[in-house]
């Protein structure tokens, strides 16, 4: 059983330390201290908990849309201020002054402290529209640009910025291009924070991703901030048809490696006895619900209760391998969950 084993192998071997890797995302279908609704204005909402706020070059302030009508944002696949299908974008995504006509101001995102990476998406770049996305140093010094052109109706167009050292304090999102009609439509967005971990990997064998974290090599733990009130959305991939298992505990400074199934990034040595086994598809009925698909997928979500707020839990996976593979499971990376 894959319990068994992984959980015996946690007796074995070296010791090392493992800071954290800090990231945020946020799709805008949750607003502390509010509710989503189109049309609400959004600026110093995420500041205090994540770091970051929004405002409109030359004053005011960006707003909330909503798919479907009235448009506030983009004529939309269909529809008003509506992706096109299998865009993944939500009910709700950020614009600018909620009108469409002429080129808007840009839009700023300030970071309270630096930041070393930036992503993501704009909504419907469509004929001759253009949007510029600049990330600026503390002084105003454009560090990197990446310039969006025509992808389609209602498509998603994504800009990523990783400079390797926490120095975006700014970025400026503006529209470069001609044509009419024109509204901002941003969304699903991530920052990452200074530090690399030291830690478990994620890889092709055994890959866990948490609200998005997690998606590249770099080493865990991975910190992951969400609000109570919001979705945990979990994405595993490995082996089609293998088990997948959870365990959950404190995230460790001092971590075990195990030969071939990689680091232990949770529980505290030589026990491991604060470790919780979360679920383990690798048994009945529980492997009904735990095992990746024929494409070597899963994906999990659920609501995270108003209850949980001010929890920090340490999450790490294991994925089970096919017959003939060096190991029987392989560990995904660790994430640390701090509750808001």
């Amino acid at each position: 059983m894959m319990t068994k084993t992984t959980l015996q192998i946690l007796t074995l071997v070296t010791a090392f330390s493992v800071p954290s890797f800090a990231q945020s995302f946020i799709d805008f279908e949750f607003i502390p201290g509010g509710v989503p609704s189109d049309g609400l204005l959004i600026s110093t909402q995420f500041q205090a908990t994540l770091g970051f706020s929004f405002s409109l070059e030359g004053g005011g302030v960006p707003r909330l849309a909503q798919v479907g009508a009235p448009q506030t944002a983009f004529v939309g696949f269909g529809a008003p201020d509506t992706p096109a299908p299998g865009v993944d974008a939500g009910q709700f995504f950020l614009t600018d002054d909620g009108s469409v006509g002429a080129a808007p101001p840009p839009m700023l995102v300030d970071f309270v402290s630096p930041v070393s990476g930036a992503s993501g998406i704009i909504l419907d770049i469509d004929f001759s529209e253009e949007w510029t996305v600049e990330a600026k140093d503390a002084m105003g010094l454009v560090l990197d640009t990446v310039i969006l052109g025509t992808a389609g109706n209602g498509s998603a167009s994504q800009f990523t910025f990783d400079v390797g050292a926490p120095l975006i304090a700014q970025l400026r999102i503006a529209f470069t291009g001609s044509g009419a009609g024109i509204g901002l439509a941003f969304d699903n967005f991530k920052t990452t924070s200074p530090g690399a971990g030291t830690g478990q990997p994620n890889s092709t064998d055994a890959r866990l991703e948490i609200n998005r974290q997690g998606e590249n090599v770099d080493a865990g733990p991975f910190d992951v901030v969400v609000f109570a009130g919001s979705n945990l959305d979990l994405e595993w991939s490995g082996p089609a048809g293998f088990p997948v298992l959870l365990l959950a505990g404190p995230i460790n400074t001092s971590g075990f490696v195990v030969p071939c199934f990689g680091s232990v990034d949770l529980g505290t040595p030589p026990t491991f006895s604060d470790l919780i086994l979360v679920f383990d598809g690798s048994t009945f009925p529980q492997s009904l619900f735990y095992t990746l698909d024929v494409n070597g997928n899963l994906s999990q979500s659920t609501i995270i209760p108003p209850a949980a707020a001010g929890s920090v839990i340490g999450f790490q996976g294991a994925v089970g391998q096919p017959v003939g593979s060096p190991c029987v499971s392989v560990f995904t990376a660790a994430f640390e969950v701090t509750i808001l």
